[in-house]
Parts: structure tokens; sequence; C-alpha cells
């Protein structure tokens, strides 16, 4: 997990965006660390320059073992990116 953080903190500064999907019933904690939205990311203490990473779980999308995908999964993740905003 380490080395992925310093991943995400150093491509903070490049036009790129992280969508991670959360598929079966794991524990994903480590996942909504990497996410960034409860706290800033950071590796090394310093801080990610920007939150380029969203994570999803499937399962939050699926209905009758189908995948729902509207509004709801919209607000959760494509949307973000366009509008991403640095941290300083």
């Amino acid at each position: 997990m380490p080395q992925t953080k310093e991943a995400i903190v150093r491509a903070s500064t490049l036009p790129l965006s992280i969508i991670i999907v959360g598929i079966g019933k794991a524990d994903f904690k480590e996942m909504k660390v990497l996410d960034g939205d409860e706290e800033i990311l950071k590796s090394r203490g310093r801080p990610s320059a920007r939150d380029i990473v969203q994570f999803v779980q499937l399962r939050d999308f699926l209905k009758d073992g189908r995948v729902r995908v509207g509004r709801r999964w919209r607000r959760k993740s494509w949307v973000r990116f366009p509008c991403s905003s640095s941290h300083t």
C-alpha cells in the first residue's frame, strides 16, 4: 500500500484520473483511503496535489443482479473528474 500511495501522490500533478471499482463482498477500507474523500492522501508526509482517485463499490449499483447505472453512478464517479480541484 505505501508504494501505491506514493505512485498516486506523484501522479496527482499529472492530467490523470484513477477510478477503482470494488467487485465482490470484500472489505474495501484500503481503497477508501486511496479515494481521499475523508482525508487528503499523503505519502512520506507529502500531500497529493489534487484528488485523482474515485472508488466505487459495484454492489452499490446492483439491483436484482444487474448493474443500474443512472444518476447515482454519474454523481459518484465520472462527473467528479472534470471538476477536480487542487488541495492548495
